[in-house]
């Protein structure tokens, strides 16, 4: 059975924080970011003159749910289940995603929310993919939908904090908060893009955590570990190789070349790297890792609404998540196909 994407959704909160902005408030310098990173903005759902949290990401979630059923024109009744990606839930329980749904009066739905970094993404459109096309479960319509809120990380406005490590400032360049989503269905509308392949696989590379995202408890006498680490340089040598097997499989699959790419939203300066060794050029690609930073499970639904509002009728596109946690790959094949159904 043909799944179809028939609405997608983004959303930034708050304003575009610059370099200059992050850099003198974290006594890095501005234009090192774009020379090491590549990245010119990002967004963070927090005051960065207070410190005061200005969205949680079930509040994120809530927000990109509603534009979803305007844009769509369904209503919250039609809507089977939600499936929600997130490397930054607001607690452990309850969920972001039953949050929200409390928050939007939902009732009788199936939920589920995915703690994953990027690749989440694509794990939550592949369990969608599998619900919808399953026959007599009578789940039609679901949301999926990726979040981050970083903000619980941003040791930056306690002026006793003290000094931090340049590997630690790395995270505060790299990554921005955001939301996105999207409406999948198993009955086609004007706007359909077509889910045509969708894969999702822990590699087992074997190498060290490239990505660390930490949780503590109550408990003082055991030591957690760092709560945040970033294994840049490892990642950087290992992605484009990962990247390029990730586009061949696709690539067969499809039997051609894509229309368009949308490739993994590490950073700026990142994506170069990948585009020289692969062989595409930047008006063949949906990004905006370089303008937002690296939202992570929300970075794809933003290069899938590029492609839903620009591509033309039977282009299509790959799209490739690269997590670097403990080295996991997704990909999918998508296709225009308004007016054509």
């Amino acid at each position: 059975m043909s799944v179809y994407i028939n609405a997608v959704e983004t959303y930034l909160p708050g304003p575009i924080i610059s370099n200059q902005e992050l850099g003198n408030k974290i006594g890095f310098k501005p234009e090192l970011i774009k020379k090491l990173f590549g990245n010119t903005g990002r967004h963070f759902a927090v005051n960065m003159n207070t410190g005061k949290p200005i969205a949680s990401s079930a509040e994120l979630i809530t927000i990109v749910i509603k534009k979803l059923l305007s844009s769509s024109g369904i209503s919250k009744e039609r809507i089977d289940f939600i499936i929600v990606a997130s490397a930054t839930p607001d607690t452990l329980l309850p969920s972001s995603v039953n949050q929200a749904c409390h928050a939007m009066g939902f009732r009788q739905i199936e939920t589920y929310q995915i703690v994953s970094g990027c690749s989440g993404a694509v794990q939550a459109l592949k369990l969608a993919r599998e619900l919808v096309a399953a026959p007599d479960n009578g789940l039609d319509n679901g949301l999926v939908i990726g979040v981050e809120t970083a903000y619980k990380f941003l040791d930056i406005f306690d002026e006793h904090a003290g000094k931090k490590e340049t590997k630690e400032l790395v995270n505060y360049t790299l990554f921005g908060d955001g939301v996105g989503g999207c409406l999948l269905s198993n009955q086609s509308s004007a706007s359909s893009i077509e889910i045509e392949h969708i894969s999702f696989k822990y590699l087992g590379v074997d190498e060290v955590v490239g990505q660390l995202a930490n949780w503590r408890g109550t408990r003082n006498d055991i030591d957690y570990g760092a709560l945040l680490n970033e294994e840049y340089k490892l990642i950087e040598k290992l992605v484009p190789g990962i990247t390029q097997d990730t586009i061949n499989a696709l690539t067969d699959k499809l039997g051609g070349r894509p229309d368009w790419l949308l490739p993994p939203q590490l950073s700026g300066s990142m994506l170069e790297k990948i585009l020289s060794d692969i062989g595409y050029t930047a008006d063949e690609v949906f990004s905006l890792v370089d303008e937002i930073g690296n939202t992570a499970n929300a970075a794809l639904f933003f290069q899938i609404k590029e492609f839903s509002d620009i591509s033309l009728a039977n282009e299509c596109a790959i799209g490739i998540s690269v997590e670097s946690s403990r080295w996991l790959a997704g990909g999918l094949i998508l296709r225009n196909r308004k007016g054509l159904l």
